[in-house]
């Protein structure tokens, strides 16, 4: 047979009518603008299967009643996914064979991504999970309340089945098998339709992904903050102290920082105590700043409210926020999934774990989930932890102190 090369110029619509014979097969190519950050800008029009450049397109495709603008699209957020993606190697090719609305199109093309579509101030934005180098902000009781908790308990994905189209097998359908990283049986099986992918080692980088969440995000937290917070963005890395959660000792605001016999001192305004003087502890302190240290501290004798650092805690001052523990386990990490502003000008958020483990799921082994519990009796809140009995797969439990309800059966345990 012969093989025929065509070229068409096309505006925004096209219509093609083939005698019904005849059969064309043909692998499309776009030109997007793409980004220059040499030049910080997007004036290069080239070929491109960047999800970012993608994304752009579709905010601005002249077949939209309402184009976005440039000054509607949060270009810092969207300059960084695309160059995450270049250096990540994270492409999307497919063909939509049937219709779909926009927003649902833009999820799919940022699912290749490991993000989502976002409104960040009134500005088209993404979320998208990415490693992080230092939280923003630490939120405990004293800013924020109305804290909730849910884990689900059930079986951990630990293979998952893709489905997608594969370049380097004609196009055509393909299903493969992956498992995390060093894994070679697996019990809990589940399929995953890979939007956007056609190549084996995307489907692997982004079925890792999903199973590391799996494993490593158990557990999802509401709670609300001050309107004063709410520029705290969506995707954005957290430290939590609470204690519903049993982690760290206690938290509070700085009092005052000075030096006593040339140590320097940080008074709080709790009276912790040590659980073993042979352990190593920390204060986690949110400075004015919006910077957040880690100060290592003398474990207190007793209950004591002016703790002895080990180092000159610069920057500490008066009102500062902080969180005090076992060195490691004072907070725990967490990064922002949700956000919704309410009605009494507080702002809900939702939260999710985050461990940096996820992110290089694609080529090391997914560790042990760590819940960072502080069990230490003389801080636990309320008596022992209850017992759950009757797990069911994929139960919902929400724990409110020590009150646990099973949202499958309205079960309840409390502890003594």
């Amino acid at each position: 047979g012969s093989v025929a090369n065509s070229r068409l110029n096309v505006t925004a619509f096209l219509y093609c009518s083939f005698d019904s014979r005849l059969k064309v097969s043909c692998i499309v190519k776009n030109r997007y603008h793409v980004y220059n950050s040499t030049i910080d800008n997007w004036n290069t029009v080239a070929y491109t299967s960047n999800p970012a450049a993608i994304y752009r397109a579709l905010l601005k495709g002249p077949y939209l009643p309402r184009q976005a603008t440039d000054d509607q699209i949060d270009y810092a957020t969207l300059n960084s996914l695309y160059e995450w993606c270049e250096t990540n190697g994270r492409t999307c090719n497919t063909v939509i064979s049937s219709p779909m609305q926009l927003r649902e199109l833009l999820n799919n093309v940022l699912f290749t991504c490991q993000g989502a579509f976002y409104l960040k101030n009134g500005l088209y934005s993404v979320s998208f999970d990415k490693e992080q180098a230092s939280p923003v902000a630490l939120l405990i009781p004293k800013n924020t309340n109305d804290f909730h908790g849910a884990k689900v308990f059930g079986g951990v994905i630990d293979a998952l089945e893709c489905i997608f189209v594969d370049k380097n097998a004609d196009y055509k359908e393909t299903t493969e098998l992956v498992l995390p990283y060093g894994a070679t049986t697996y019990q809990n099986k589940q399929s995953q339709k890979m939007f956007g992918t056609d190549n084996y080692e995307q489907a692997v980088k982004i079925a890792r992904y999903i199973m590391a969440c799996n494993k490593l995000r158990p557990e999802t937290y509401t709670l609300k903050i001050g309107i004063e917070h709410y520029s705290i963005p969506r995707g954005s890395r957290v430290l939590v102290q609470h204690d519903v959660l049993k982690t760290g000792i206690c938290s509070g605001r700085v009092k005052r920082v000075f030096q006593a016999q040339g140590t320097w001192q940080i008074e709080i305004d709790e009276t912790p105590a040590a659980q073993s003087p042979d352990g190593e502890y920390a204060l986690v302190i949110f400075k004015a700043n919006g910077d957040i240290i880690t100060v290592g501290v003398v474990p207190p004798s007793g209950y004591e409210s002016v703790l002895a650092t080990y180092e000159n805690p610069i920057g500490v001052a008066e009102g500062d926020l902080y969180a005090f523990g076992v060195s490691g386990m004072e907070t725990v990490d967490c990064v922002v999934s949700s956000k919704t502003l309410s009605d009494d000008m507080t702002c809900e958020l939702t939260l999710m774990g985050y461990n940096s483990d996820i992110y290089s799921a694609t080529n090391a082994e997914i560790p042990t989930y760590n819940p960072k519990v502080f069990r230490g009796n003389t801080f636990s809140l309320g008596g022992e932890y209850p017992d759950l009995t009757d797990l069911k797969d994929n139960l919902v439990v929400s724990h409110f102190g020590n009150i646990f309800f099973d949202f499958g059966t309205y079960a309840r345990k409390e502890t003594e």
